[in-house]
């Protein structure tokens, strides 16, 4: 299961098993796994309308600029421990 955060909530995005974050987090120990869920909840599948591409690319940049800057700040041992996985 994956959970997302926002400024006033947090709510399950989808749950999966045997996708490939499972398999970067337990075959091949990669500490830090995620996955990249966009904006739309449903009404839109995959086919984004146009006016909110750009705004959905933005906010998905920042968000794994936020990422890496976050891993980057873990302490050192952190990075040593069994996978984590990550969501954004």
């Amino acid at each position: 299961m994956s959970a997302s955060c926002t400024a006033d909530s947090v709510y399950v995005i989808d749950r999966s098993s045997g996708n490939s974050r499972d398999w970067a987090a337990g075959v091949a120990r990669i500490p830090y796994v995620y996955t990249v869920e966009l904006r739309d909840r449903g009404q839109h599948g995959f086919l984004l309308p146009p006016g909110q591409i750009l705004e959905t690319g933005v906010e998905t940049w920042e968000g794994v600029k936020a990422m890496i800057h976050a891993i980057r700040n873990l302490p050192a041992v952190a990075h040593r421990r069994r996978p984590q996985t990550l969501t954004s």
